[in-house]
């Protein structure tokens, strides 16, 4: 066996006792400051409870108030079969207050935060009594200042106010404050329900978990296939179709929409999302008119704000070159394929609805275009080029081949190979299609992502 010399045996023993001796003694002052990420939302209750719900409220608006203390007090009551996630959303000019929430959530002071609210006097909390209750709440006021002066920028709000409203439109939750269980909405509004109301309601969704539990389903997927299984399983077979162009007497055909009788040709035209996405939406329109701006601005864009990961929007060029004042319709539709060269495509669809509403119903399509270039900065010299080797006859060949397979009016609107003649009247009419589009198929359906796991 060998030993270690002595005088070894002693430095080592002398280095740790130094080591132990040296320590720093604590310092004055210091304080530990809690730090959760503020794109969360704040929850009650275990992840895996049989029963989630999702309070959708705007922490110091009143009937939020109330709906928050009815949920506090039925998680009270079930506090290992309920989980409630507070989902933080804003509402017109109520945003400050919801941001200060998050920040109390960050610095782990959110419950003493909503105590101070529901202790506020006075109905709605405003800006002007929250440093009151942040000093109430124990919060860091130099760390709120900073949150709200960052967040009050509309692309700096905190990622959870976008997924929460997110979440509460696709979910079907029609009303603020609103909730879910499992995923489903309650069908009532919340101001019209007392503690007991819900605790009925709990006691069905309760009893649902534990039907599916007992067929194997994972406690921590009771929520998507709560939802998966509350799909609707018909075909779309009527919509509200939005006006047409060139024809206000024609009505869509009854019955579900047509399918395509071939794929579009979509290379090269402008497009917005992930190249990836599992769903595509086409948009078929003539930038002339204002039918397409309405689709583009109140369907497209709300439903690419729903599914900003899920869902890609393609803009098809769509127009009758022998309607009055399409004259130049393709020299239009073809700056925008050009534009789509140098990766400015969607830009210039945005852009160009807006400047056609804003010039005369006869505004030159040459200063349209020369406008749309300064607007969207795309190199006016490559833009020429472009225009100038290419020809009406290709973009025309684009429209006849839509003709061709299926698409005879516009604007028009393709998701799951279906048209539907007219686009729609709401974004809502939209939601279900894509919804239906990312839903499982037969063998998934059949073989869930839950059971291989």
């Amino acid at each position: 066996m060998t030993t270690r010399p002595g005088w070894i045996a002693a430095l080592v023993l002398g280095a740790g006792l130094a080591t132990a001796t040296a320590a720093p003694a604590p310092r004055d002052h210091v304080v530990r400051v809690e730090h959760r990420p503020a794109d969360e939302s704040p929850s009650l209750g275990p992840t895996h409870a049989p029963v989630t719900a999702e309070l959708f409220f705007v922490p110091g608006q009143v009937e939020s108030n109330r709906a928050y203390t009815k949920l506090v007090e039925l998680q009270r009551r079930h506090p290992r079969r309920l989980r409630v996630v507070f989902r933080v959303i804003t509402r017109q000019a109520q945003v400050v207050v919801p941001i200060a929430a998050l920040e109390a959530y960050a610095q782990g002071k959110f419950d003493p935060f909503m105590k101070a609210i529901l202790a506020a006097r006075g109905g709605t909390v405003r800006r002007e009594h929250l440093a009151a209750i942040a000093e109430a709440a124990g919060m860091d006021a130099t760390r709120l200042d900073r949150a709200i002066a960052r967040a009050l920028e509309p692309d700096e709000l905190p990622a959870s106010l976008r997924a929460s409203e997110r979440r509460r439109l696709r979910r079907g939750a029609a009303n603020v404050p609103d909730l879910l269980l499992n995923g489903m909405p309650i069908g009532e509004p919340m101001p019209s329900l007392d503690v007991e109301d819900l605790e009925a309601a709990y006691d069905a969704a309760y009893d649902a978990a534990v039907a599916l539990l007992d067929e194997g389903v994972p406690a921590d997927h009771l929520v998507e296939v709560t939802e998966q299984r509350a799909r609707p399983r018909a075909g779309v077979t009527e919509y509200p179709a939005g006006p047409l162009d060139d024809d206000a007497e024609l009505e869509p055909a009854d019955g579900a929409p047509p399918l395509l009788d071939r794929p579009l040709e979509l290379t090269g035209l402008p497009a917005e999302g992930p190249a990836d996405a599992p769903v595509e939406l086409i948009l078929l329109c003539n930038l002339r008119y204002d039918t397409c701006n309405k689709q583009l601005e109140d369907i497209a864009h709300k439903l690419r704000e729903l599914f900003p990961d899920e869902l890609r929007v393609v803009y098809h060029p769509y127009f009758d070159p022998a309607t009055e004042g399409n004259e130049d319709a393709a020299l239009l539709h073809r700056a925008a394929l050009c534009a789509e060269q140098q990766g400015a495509g969607w830009a210039w669809i945005e852009e160009a609805v807006r400047q056609v509403r804003r010039q005369p119903g006869d505004g030159s399509v040459d200063a349209i275009i020369g406008k749309l270039a300064e607007l969207t900065a795309v190199d006016p010299d490559r833009l020429d080029r472009c225009l100038a080797t290419g020809s009406d006859a290709d973009l025309l060949a684009r429209v006849a081949a839509a003709v061709a397979a299926g698409v005879d009016h516009g604007p028009a609107i393709v998701v799951g190979g279906r048209v539907f003649v007219g686009g729609f009247t709401d974004y809502r009419a939209g939601l279900p299609l894509v919804e239906a589009e990312l839903a499982p198929g037969l063998l998934g359906e059949a073989v869930p992502d839950w059971a291989v796991r």
